[in-house]
């Protein structure tokens, strides 16, 4: 990730170093100070693939990073010597989401904007994982293939595989943070799903449909494989 060139582009994005009174950040957002937002150019900002969103509250233009958020506020700091602001606490903004109308033109953008934001933490997690199977199969295949039967073999895998397993909550995270829920409560929700009880749960079902009946308060629960 070159945060030199995304500092660049966001700056460009907003109107220039010259259009910038300070830059502050939060968790996920970095926060400009600007002279005149008309000088903004959204399109171009949305143009930025690792720019989530981009939101103009209590006078400050917001541009969403989400994990990307620190080295390019460091990034644009120091590149552009721009004055600096106190970190922020995100939770103070409450619910900040783009209060842009929705429209037939723009529902695809918003549609694909949260999708991205929805996979984009977990993407690291995935291609490692990836990369270590691969590795393990190349291991297996071309070493030695007695690997495969070994502890070491076994534990490897687990770690590997561990990120598609886990994939859910990575996603809930994304999209907690696109529509400025809370993310900790989002992946404990997200996490029950996985919880072992209820995969062994949805596991039974897919070998014997209708096999588990479950209630909540004597509301029924659906068990779907």
């Amino acid at each position: 990730m070159d945060y030199n060139k995304l500092a660049k582009d966001i700056v460009a994005g907003v109107g220039g170093k010259d259009n910038i009174d300070s830059v502050a950040h939060c968790m996920t957002r970095l926060r400009f100070s600007l002279k005149d937002v008309s000088k903004v150019n959204k399109d171009q900002l949305e143009d930025i693939s690792e720019v989530l969103g981009q939101v103009y509250a209590g006078g400050q233009y917001m541009v969403i990073l989400g994990p990307n958020l620190l080295p390019t506020y460091e990034a644009t700091v120091k590149n552009f010597d721009l004055k600096t602001g106190p970190a922020v606490d995100e939770n103070l903004d409450g619910n900040l989401a783009n209060k842009e109308k929705l429209t037939w033109k723009n529902a695809g953008s918003k549609l694909l904007s949260f999708i991205q934001a929805s996979v984009t933490p977990m993407i690291p997690g995935l291609v490692a994982g990836g990369m270590f199977k691969v590795v393990l199969i190349l291991i297996v295949n071309f070493v030695d293939p007695n690997f495969a039967k070994t502890t070491d073999y076994t534990i490897l895998s687990m770690i590997g595989d561990a990120p598609f397993f886990f994939m859910p909550i990575m996603v809930a995270y994304g999209a907690a943070t696109k529509l400025g829920a809370t993310p900790g409560y989002a992946m404990m929700a997200t996490a029950s799903l996985i919880y072992p009880t209820f995969h062994d749960m949805v596991t039974q079902l897919a070998a014997k449909p209708g096999s588990v009946s479950m209630t909540l308060f004597g509301m029924p629960v659906k068990i779907l494989n």
